[in-house]
């Protein structure tokens, strides 16, 4: 006789395997627990039998698990339960950059260079004061340093407005 093991959590088919004849009793078979003689639903693509133990019946449900889909926002969605079904309208493959987020991810990339040149230059200002420095190099650096900040000023009105 053939038998169907089953998890014990979520009653999903497991496999199979052939029951033991029983040694006390001639004609019975032993069904060891999480298991039945009962044969389960055929299944398709992305589905899985799943064993109703208070009603002795297999039922086949959904199984996305461990697949990734994406909305039309660009939101991911991972499915990491059974029974549970993609949107009609979700990608399977995460949708292409616009080319207005692609400009918008190079302004803030040039935008995050300008704000470290301007750390650096600022620290740099910091030690020549430090240092007492001649104020023509004081003065030079802070030039250098009003410049970088309009630049920083011109990329985030880019950016925000």
């Amino acid at each position: 006789m053939q038998i169907y093991h089953y998890h014990r959590e979520t009653g999903e088919l497991l496999g199979e395997s052939t029951a033991r004849e029983n040694p006390l009793e001639e004609g019975e078979y032993l069904i060891p627990a999480y298991a039945t003689n009962i044969e389960p639903s055929e299944t398709g693509e992305n589905e899985v039998a799943i064993f109703n133990v208070d009603n002795q019946k297999w039922n086949v449900v959904a199984d996305y698990r461990g697949q990734t889909f994406w909305d039309t926002d660009r939101n991911k969605h991972e499915i990491a339960e059974l029974g549970i079904e993609p949107d009609p309208a979700w990608l399977i493959e995460e949708p292409p950059l616009s080319e207005e987020e692609i400009a918008k991810m190079e302004l803030e990339r040039q935008l995050k260079t300008l704000i470290t040149e301007f750390d650096s230059l600022c620290l740099a200002h910091g030690k020549l004061l430090a240092l007492g420095s001649d104020q023509t190099s004081i003065d030079e650096l802070k030039s250098e340093i009003q410049t970088k900040l309009q630049e920083v000023s011109d990329i985030n009105e880019q950016l925000y407005s």
